[in-house]
Parts: structure tokens; C-alpha cells; sequence
């Protein structure tokens, strides 16, 4: 399911929770519950994308005056380029496999993306690197949460003990380490050992 389907669907109650990376918005804290936020402990930028070829040719916002820049649909980034770069072109794109198919072929000159999606495309692409521009972003879009339908209180108040308790349990960055690992990005812990996926437990409860 899509990245923005997966909110239709959460409002029209045709799913009960929604979880795709999303951030806290205007928007979506008028048409949804949203639980509380929630932070694997990466660095949470926004960063821009390009080809390898034009590496530090789009590292301002100068650089990028009339030129089409990418960000998924529905996304914080969609908005967020729209707010650091109102003198680019916006292009919206429904999935980041389609949206870096686009940039290779020339359908924007960069993709806005956020630095965990990043470092995967990075990993797995040898011909794209970051711009080296950050886009700015008020800190009440940090973190993420979880989508819920509106008025779904009891729902989401289970949903927030959930969170509460992977957070006391130090989970976040467990989980988040093996999913980095598993996408191909090199994690390391502070001895220096890198981190292996173990799956045995993952997601498991008591």
C-alpha cells in the first residue's frame, strides 16, 4: 500500500493504525489521532538527494532556482520543499522506487527524502549521494507517529503504552539498527563490531 493510501485508508477505517514513517502535521493532527511521537535516534534531517554526477552542484537553495525538485506525496518533505525552496519546481511522486527511477531519467535534479530513507537509497545505489542542503524543519515535525482513525481513543491510548514501553525497554534503536542492517547500510556498535540482524526476537511481547 502506498504512502498515501495508507492514510485514506486509516481515515475510511478500512485499517485500524497506520505506520510508514510519519511525522506530525497540521493536517494530520485535524483528520487523525496520532499517537505520541516516537525517534529511533538517527540524526532527524530532511536532506536532498542527487545523481553522482552532479555531486555539491545542489548543496544551496540558490543552486536549485528553477529546477524540479521530487518528494513523495502526502510526505513531510512535500512540504517541507515547497517551504525552503519556493523557487523550485515541485514534483510529487507516489513511491521512492518510482520517484528514483525518475530522478535517474531526468524528471526532477534532486529527491527530498528523510536521513534514514537516505542511507538505505545510498547503500543500494552507487550512483546517487546527498546534495550536501539540509532543508529546515521546525522541530515539532521530528520523530514520528502512528496514524489512527479519528476518535479511536481507546485504540490509541494501547497504541501509546505500546510505544512507552519499547522506549523504556531501549528497543527503538535495537529495532532500528537491524532494519538498517538488513537494508544494506553498515551499523556498527561502539566496540567497533558491526551489527548482525537477530531476528529470533524481534518484535516479539510478552
Amino acid at each position: 500500500m502506498s504512502f498515501d493510501a495508507c492514510q485514506t485508508a486509516t481515515s475510511m477505517g478500512a485499517i485500524d493504525i497506520a505506520l510508514s514513517g510519519f511525522s506530525w502535521k497540521e493536517d494530520r493532527a485535524a483528520n487523525y489521532n496520532l499517537s505520541d511521537n516516537y525517534h529511533t535516534g538517527d540524526p532527524d534531517e530532511h536532506i536532498l538527494i542527487t545523481l553522482k554526477e552532479n555531486e555539491g552542484k545542489y548543496a544551496t537553495v540558490d543552486s536549485l532556482k528553477g529546477l524540479k525538485v521530487g518528494a513523495q506525496i502526502a510526505s513531510l518533505q512535500e512540504a517541507l520543499v515547497k517551504q525552503n525552496l519556493p523557487d523550485s519546481e515541485l514534483v510529487v511522486v507516489t513511491d521512492l522506487t518510482t520517484a528514483i527511477m525518475q530522478l535517474r531519467n531526468g524528471g526532477f535534479v534532486a529527491l527530498a527524502v528523510h536521513t534514514g530513507n537516505a542511507e538505505a537509497i545510498l547503500a543500494n545505489n552507487d550512483d546517487l549521494v546527498k546534495s550536501g542542503l539540509i532543508l529546515e524543519c521546525d522541530d515539532k515535525y521530528k520523530g514520528n507517529v502512528v496514524l489512527l482513525k479519528k476518535g479511536n481513543d481507546a485504540l490509541t491510548e494501547k497504541v501509546n503504552e505500546l510505544l512507552a514501553k519499547a522506549e523504556s525497554e531501549g528497543l527503538y534503536s535495537k529495532w532500528y539498527a537491524e532494519a538498517k542492517s538488513i537494508s544494506g547500510i553498515e551499523v556498527f556498535y561502539d566496540d567497533g563490531n558491526e551489527i548482525k540482524p537477530e531476528s529470533s526476537d524481534v518484535g516479539s511481547s510478552d
